[in-house]
């Protein structure tokens, strides 16, 4: 552990505070970067569950509403192999038989 000078400003260890820092820095982040690109919310979250389940794999939509996902936004909507893909920046989804949702990386 760091020595930790008291000179009677200090709330928090720098640990803290340097911990604090960061969790403004991202939250700052992606107000901006929502401002900017109105589908990178749902781009990330498609992101951050392709990265955890993996391409192939239903996942429930009750998964993504958890996550603020909103179904009824999407930037467009293709048809491939069959299926109605629904696109965002990188990522997109589609809906399974068994009312599944299937994530895929473009």
């Amino acid at each position: 552990m760091k020595k930790q000078f008291n000179h009677g400003n200090r709330l928090r260890s720098p640990e803290d505070a340097y911990e604090m820092k960061k969790q403004r820095s991202t939250e700052r982040y992606a107000a901006s970067q929502l401002s900017i690109n109105p589908w990178w919310l749902h781009n990330k979250i498609l992101r951050d569950l392709y990265n955890l389940y993996g391409p192939f794999r239903d996942i429930s939509h009750d998964v993504l509403t958890a996550r603020g996902f909103n179904f009824s936004k999407y930037k467009e909507s293709k048809t491939i192999n069959g299926q109605k893909v629904f696109l965002y920046d990188k990522h997109g989804f589609y809906l399974t038989e068994n009312k599944k949702v299937r994530i895929c990386k473009l």
